[in-house]
């Protein structure tokens, strides 16, 4: 069955006069135009295709030497069956005191002075039906021509740059020493650590990136350069913290390079196929995680980006890509498996983002998984311990972002990325899951509603082992200028008013009474200070033997204390006078057990 609407302002809104040239009426159909959404221009359409990311299709119909009374109209057919059509046109040799009108239903104002005109019949087709469209066009209700094209599930081809056998080196880190797993670490180059990453081995996301910019215009960056992969890194290494300390990008940063003209979105785990075609659609290309292309046959090594740019046509089984592996536009089907990961989006200029641009990026370094709960209980991130996936904050994500070396194959350890755009103010709860005996590093950059880094935490070397659960408390706020408020998620409780009691926190132990596993008798100790602590004040006995040389309290402050325990029962007692709310001074005194089996 057919489904229609009809269109006015929309689909018949651009006219071109043109003086009387012809003794005798005439209509003819020109040929079809497409508007690009990322250009923002008409351009002739070629092979009768257009792209499913333009925003128009215009068909051009040049009617000279127009008759009185004489009627035009017309109706598009979509691959889907639906269908839309225009009020018709009709011409008036008198019309309200004016000569040569050509008048619609719907128009503001008549169009006079010419019997010769050309008519664009306008439809939209961004992120509509891709497929076979045909127009049907009328003149005094008799069809003068039936034009078609095809909208294809893609965006235009464009060069695919490549990162192979680039030989610049890569952020400021070096190849590092191996994991417990043979995998290679990456470390701040220096000290014994002095061979550098390559853009060629690590810059797989930093070129998609320049294919994004450039898609979206973007051909000179903010410091006036041409925007190449090089001269990106270079920037990013100059800003600070356009590398996150493991070299993955801080994509925010893309905005201020593109002096606000590209927007970093996100990044999801979602991986339908409707999904990643509405984002293609609606925003341009979407960078997107595949296998490593060294080591294909090991699997779910999840090491390497490419940029998608659509589906294939007609049987749009698989995405096409710009790989940076080797500069290639390719398919997923043809080098990596044909399966994804997950997306980083972005969105172009023609999009304005001026009031909100607050967001949360949460970076783990480490064999543990991360999981956030916000300020109504909802939650993204994954549990091992039940192995569930979840994405329940809006606008939130939570994918494995590190980067294999493409020309080797060769793994790292993995960077697990939790992002949300538009957090909501308040209180979150962070977990870290071990699922690995080893150590972990914690980066949280909060930006304000102005697209700025109020602070950031970054903790390192944390002991974790599988199945242990560190569990973190922060405040956030949208607020230019705010700072962010991290501490344990266990207090201690116990005294009042409550906020005394964060004066000291903790996020491991979770609880005041803690059982040690079988065969261990030492207890990695990670306290938060209050920001109102009197650092003077603070004491702390293990089983009655003053150890407060261990600890190193600093107003706002955290560090980790590895306690070593005797077996059966040991207490540790820890108290620091502080200022409260009220502005008295007051001591928070915790106790805290382990067992030691």
């Amino acid at each position: 069955m057919f489904k229609g609407r009809k269109i006015s302002l929309l689909l018949s809104f651009l006219f071109l006069l043109w003086p009387s040239l012809c003794p005798a009426s005439s209509t003819q159909f020109q040929g079809f135009q497409r508007y690009e959404v990322h250009g923002s221009s008409w351009q002739d359409m070629l092979d009768g295709k257009a792209y499913f990311r333009d925003a128009f299709v215009g068909a051009l119909t040049w009617i000279s030497e127009a008759m009185d009374g004489e009627t035009w109209g017309g109706s598009v057919v979509r691959p889907d069956l639906t269908f839309l059509y225009w009020n018709p046109i009709t011409f008036h040799a008198n019309y309200q005191g004016k000569t040569d009108c050509f008048t619609c239903p719907g128009w503001r104002e008549p169009v006079c002075g010419s019997r010769s005109i050309v008519i664009r019949w306008l439809t939209d087709v961004q992120c509509w039906p891709t497929g076979l469209w045909t127009f049907h066009l009328w003149n005094n209700n008799t069809e003068f021509a039936t034009p078609q094209f095809t909208l294809l599930p893609q965006i235009p081809p464009f060069p695919a740059l490549s990162q192979s056998g680039n030989s610049t080196p890569y952020d400021n880190i070096c190849k590092g020493p191996l994991d417990k797993r043979g995998r290679r670490q990456c470390v701040p180059c220096g000290g014994s650590y002095q061979e550098p990453y390559t853009i060629g081995q690590k810059g797989c996301a930093l070129v998609c990136a320049v294919m994004v910019l450039r898609y979206h215009g973007v051909t000179e960056g903010i410091d006036g350069r041409p925007v190449t992969a090089e001269n990106l890194n270079a920037w990013l290494i100059a800003e600070g913290d356009g590398y996150r300390p493991k070299g993955d990008i801080n994509w925010d940063k893309l905005r201020r390079y593109s002096a606000g003209k590209v927007t970093f979105r996100g990044i999801t785990s979602k991986t339908q196929a409707g999904y990643l075609t509405n984002e293609i659609c609606s925003h341009g290309p979407t960078i997107i995680q595949v296998d490593s292309p060294g080591y294909p046959e090991r699997g779910r090594l999840k090491g390497h980006f490419v940029l998608a740019t659509g589906r294939d046509y007609p049987a749009q089984s698989t995405w096409l890509i710009n790989d940076p592996a080797g500069g290639q536009q390719t398919t997923l089907a043809a080098k990596y498996h044909n399966r994804y990961y997950g997306l980083r989006m972005f969105t172009g200029p023609e999009f304005t983002w001026t009031d909100e641009l607050s967001g949360l990026t949460i970076v783990l370094y480490s064999p543990a998984e991360l999981l956030l709960t916000d300020p109504q209980g909802r939650k993204t991130g994954f549990d091992p311990l039940t192995n569930t996936q979840y994405e329940e904050i809006p606008q939130s994500g939570y994918l494995d972002c590190s980067v294999c070396d493409p020309e080797t194959g060769e793994p790292t350890p993995p960077i697990m990325e939790l992002d949300i755009r538009e957090p909501s103010e308040g209180s979150y709860t962070l977990q870290v899951i071990g699922t690995e005996v080893g150590t972990y590093g914690l980066y949280l950059r909060p930006q304000d509603r102005s697209g700025e880094s109020a602070a950031q935490l970054l903790l390192s070397e944390i002991p974790i082992s599988p199945g242990a659960i560190h569990q973190y408390q922060f405040e956030y706020s949208s607020v230019p200028g705010s700072l962010l408020k991290v501490g344990g998620n266990f207090d201690g409780k116990g005294q009042r008013p409550s906020d005394v009691n964060k004066f000291l926190s903790y996020a491991n132990p979770l609880q005041a009474r803690v059982q040690l596993p079988a065969g261990e008798n030492s207890f990695p100790l990670l306290i938060f200070y209050g920001s109102t602590i009197l650092p003077q004040t603070f004491q702390a006995r293990l089983n009655g033997v003053d150890i407060g040389s261990l600890f190193h309290p600093v107003p706002g402050g955290t560090e980790l204390v590895n306690l070593t325990l005797t077996s059966g029962s040991n207490s540790l007692l820890l108290s620091i006078q502080g200022t409260s709310a009220s502005g008295r001074v007051a001591t928070d005194t915790d106790r805290l057990t382990f067992i030691v089996p």
